[in-house]
């Protein structure tokens, strides 16, 4: 999917798309995904950059002159750096409360694009929808979908279940054995839950992260 989504250029057509704040957003977007495909938790990013600056104006106007305002600046300095390099990112995803609000923040700032199904709402992240979510969330027609021609790129099971865990794991200290183990046992419970109470719509990440799912649901739920 990702690599798809490169080839085409689906963001930069998105972006051609959208107005004016959207373009900014969808870009941010982009460039946000791009950074987690090479970290966990990012350090080398814009956003630490101007943290960087905000906490050097804090330093120079508190001890040089003595400004007790300029605290507002370590505040900021300390938001935007726990925020970009811990708190939004795949690792913080797994937590449900964590990824409720960021798909909610990518709604506010106009960060998708349903013409495109690129970034993300708060029906989840677009590009990585089951064709149930998205005729479920009518970004597709049924008929739409019914002359599509379609197709499938199944991946070696265990070397999916590699790259999951190297771009969602929390860091070098979260072991394979241990992250598949967690998987599998969130996995389990949500079948067991759609059990018991008869679900049959698709899952949604607001409940589940995308990630989560297994191939099926992407290759034979529709």
């Amino acid at each position: 999917g990702t690599s798809l989504t490169k080839h085409f250029h689906v963001l930069s057509k998105s972006a051609q798309e959208a107005k004016c704040i959207s373009k900014l957003t969808l870009h941010y977007f982009g460039y946000r995904y791009r950074v987690l495909e090479d970290s966990n938790f990012p350090l080398k990013t814009w956003e630490n950059l101007y943290a960087l600056c905000a906490l050097i104006t804090w330093a120079v106007l508190y001890f040089a002159f003595e400004y007790t305002w300029a605290w507002s600046f370590f505040s900021q300095a300390f938001g935007i750096f726990f925020s970009s390099t811990f708190l939004f990112t795949a690792p913080a995803l797994r937590v449900t409360l964590i990824r409720r609000v960021w798909i909610i923040a990518l709604r506010v700032i106009g960060a998708y694009s349903t013409k495109r199904l690129y970034g993300g709402h708060t029906t989840g992240i677009i590009l990585h929808f089951t064709a149930q979510r998205m005729l479920a969330t009518h970004y597709v027609s049924a008929q739409e979908m019914s002359t599509a021609s379609s197709f499938a790129i199944v991946r070696n099971p265990f070397s999916r279940m590699v790259s999951i865990y190297m771009y969602n794991r929390c860091g070098s200290c979260e072991s394979f054995k241990g992250f598949v183990k967690e998987w599998h046992r969130k996995l389990k419970r949500r079948e067991k839950i759609r059990l018991e109470t008869g679900a049959h719509d698709p899952i949604e990440e607001w409940d589940e992260y995308c990630h989560l799912l297994p191939m099926h649901e992407f290759t034979h739920a529709a």
